[in-house]
C-alpha cells in the first residue's frame, strides 16, 4: 500500500471517529447549552426577585412604626407591585419579615433592622428535558430604621380658625406615624406666644394617646380661634429649644414647622417704664410685642402663653396702641449667653451681628414713635426665625416647612418687599431656592440665600385645606427616607 492510499485510509478513519464522537457529545454538549441558557435565566430571575425584596424590606421599615402587622402588609403590598410578568410565572413567596429592636447600649431603642427572603420556582426551558422542571432561586434583603427625634411646631393664630378642624386632624395623623416604643415626639404650639404641651420625654419613645396628655390629646386641645397673632420667633425658639437640649439624641432630628401667614409679633427684653417725671422707674420685662394695622404696636404678652397678655403683681404690661410710651429700650434676650429668642439686639443700628433686614434706632417714649417700633417689630420678627433656623441647621438638625394659604404669596414686609414664602425657603433652606420664582418678579430672587453646606429641608405650599394633606404626606416620605 503505498503512501496515498494509507492517508486517505486514516482520513477516512479520523472523519468516522469524529462523528462518533460528535453524536456521543451532542447530548453533553446540549445539555451544557440549556444549563448556560438556563442558569442565565436564573440569575435575572433572581435579580428581579431581589428588587421585589428590596422594595419590600424598605417599604416594610416606613410602616414599622405602626406595628409589625402594618410592617408586614405593606411588605407583601410593596413586593406584589414590584413583581415582573416573568417573575410571576416562577410563583414567588415573600416570607414573614423578621423584626428585631437592636439596642444602643445605653438602654434605649438604637434602630430597627427588618430581614426578609423570598423564593421563586422558574420553570426551566431546557434542563426540564433531564427531569428537572423548575430552578429554585431566592433572595435576601435587610433595611434598617433608624429612630428620629421630630419636633412639630403648629400654628394657632386666629386666622386659623375655619381650618382649625383639618389642621388638627392632619398634625393627628403625622405624628401617628413615628413609633412610640423608639422614636421621640415633642408639640409645640403658638400665636402671641408658644407653649410645650408635650416636650421630649428622658428616654426613647413617647406617648401618642392615653386619653389625659398624650401628644394625640395635646394636639385636640389646641385653642385655634380669633385675636391671636403669629410670633414665628417664639414658636421656632421654643421647638428648637427642645431638640437642641434632648438627652440621648437621634442620630436624625427634625423640625417641621407650619404657619399660614408672615410674623406680627416678636418676643423682647424690655425696660417697661412705670409711672412719670422723677418718680418714672424702669423694670426689665420678657414680653411679646407685635404689630397693629399699618403703623402702630401693641404688647405686651407673656411669651409662655399662646395668648395671654403679661401680668405683674400690680395689673398687667399691656398698653394696647400705646405701648411706645412705655418702652425704654429693647434687646432680644440671650446676647450675653449666645443663641435664645435670636442673638441681635433688635432696636440697635450698631449692632454687629449682620441680620438681613435693616432697623432703626430705639431710644425710648421720648424721641420715637409708633412707627418705628412698627418697621423694627415688622423686620426683627423676621431675621429671627430665619437665624435660629440656620443655627438648627449648622448642628445638623433638618429643618420643615409647611405653609397654608394665599397670604403667604402677598407682599408683605416693612416696605411690602416680602412674602411669607420667602421666609419659610430660607428656614427650610430648600435646593428649590435655586429655581423658585414669583408672579411679578424676575429671575430667582432666592437663589443667593440657598446654602448647600448647611442641611436641606423641604418647603411645602398648601394653597386650600385639601392640600394639607399632600403637604404633610410629602413632609413624612422625606423623613421616613431619612431614617433608613
Amino acid at each position: 500500500m503505498d503512501m496515498t492510499q494509507k492517508f486517505h485510509r486514516n482520513t477516512k478513519e479520523s472523519q468516522g471517529l469524529a462523528v462518533l464522537l460528535t453524536v456521543i457529545a451532542l447530548p453533553f454538549l446540549l445539555i451544557m447549552a440549556g444549563l448556560a441558557i438556563d442558569s442565565g435565566r436564573a440569575y435575572s430571575m433572581q435579580a428581579k426577585l431581589f428588587s421585589a425584596v428590596d422594595a419590600a424590606a424598605i417599604a416594610a421599615a416606613r410602616a414599622v412604626a405602626q406595628g409589625e402587622t402594618a410592617a408586614e402588609d405593606a411588605a407583601q403590598k410593596y413586593f406584589d407591585v414590584n413583581l415582573s410578568e416573568a417573575l410571576k410565572t416562577a410563583s414567588p413567596i415573600l416570607g414573614t419579615p423578621v423584626i428585631t429592636q437592636v439596642d444602643d447600649g445605653s438602654g434605649g431603642t438604637g434602630y430597627i433592622s427588618i430581614s426578609l427572603s423570598a423564593t421563586a420556582n422558574m420553570p426551566t426551558a431546557f434542563i426540564g428535558l433531564l427531569g428537572f422542571d423548575t430552578w429554585a432561586v431566592g433572595a435576601q434583603a435587610e433595611a434598617i430604621r433608624r429612630p428620629v427625634d421630630i419636633v412639630l411646631i403648629v400654628d394657632n393664630s386666629g386666622s386659623l380658625s375655619d381650618e382649625a378642624d383639618t389642621v388638627i386632624a392632619r398634625s393627628k395623623s403625622f405624628v401617628s406615624n413615628f413609633s412610640e416604643s423608639f422614636d421621640r415626639v415633642s408639640i409645640v404650639k403658638y400665636a402671641n406666644g408658644a407653649e410645650v404641651p408635650v416636650p421630649f420625654s428622658d428616654s426613647r419613645g413617647f406617648t401618642l394617646t392615653n386619653g389625659s396628655n398624650g401628644v394625640i390629646d395635646e394636639i385636640d386641645n389646641f385653642d385655634i380661634s380669633s385675636g391671636q397673632y403669629t410670633n414665628t420667633a417664639e414658636g421656632f425658639y421654643k421647638g428648637y429649644s427642645q431638640i437642641s437640649n434632648v438627652d440621648t439624641p437621634a442620630d436624625l432630628q427634625v423640625i417641621v414647622f407650619f404657619t399660614d401667614g408672615t410674623p406680627t409679633a416678636m418676643t423682647a427684653e424690655v425696660g417697661y417704664r412705670t409711672g412719670s417725671g422723677s418718680s418714672a422707674t424702669d423694670e426689665l420685662v420678657e414680653g411679646v410685642l407685635r404689630i397693629s394695622g399699618g403703623s402702630g404696636a401693641h404688647g405686651l404678652w407673656d411669651p409662655d402663653k399662646v395668648y395671654a397678655q403679661l401680668d405683674n403683681s400690680d395689673g398687667d404690661y399691656y398698653e394696647g396702641g400705646n405701648i411706645e410710651s412705655k418702652i425704654t429700650m429693647t434687646s432680644t434676650l440671650g446676647n450675653s449667653t449666645g443663641l435664645n429668642h435670636g442673638n441681635v439686639n433688635l432696636f440697635e443700628v450698631d449692632e454687629v451681628t449682620p441680620v438681613k433686614r435693616s432697623l432703626t434706632n430705639f431710644d425710648g417714649p421720648s424721641d420715637d414713635n409708633s412707627s418705628i417700633l412698627w418697621g423694627n417689630i415688622q423686620q426683627a420678627s423676621r431675621n429671627l426665625p430665619e437665624q435660629m433656623a440656620s443655627t438648627a441647621r449648622s448642628n445638623n438638625i433638618f429643618v420643615f416647612t409647611l405653609g397654608l394659604g394665599d397670604a403667604l404669596q402677598e407682599e408683605s414686609g416693612k416696605d411690602d418687599d416680602e412674602r411669607g414664602e420667602y421666609l419659610l425657603y430660607r428656614m427650610a433652606n430648600d435646593p428649590a431656592m435655586l429655581t423658585a420664582t414669583f408672579p411679578g418678579e424676575s429671575g430667582t430672587p432666592l437663589a443667593a440665600d440657598f446654602d448647600p453646606d448647611q442641611k436641606q429641608g423641604v418647603y411645602c405650599f398648601a394653597e386650600t385645606e385639601d392640600d394639607l394633606g399632600p403637604c404633610f404626606d410629602k413632609m413624612l416620605e422625606v423623613i421616613i427616607r431619612l431614617t433608613l
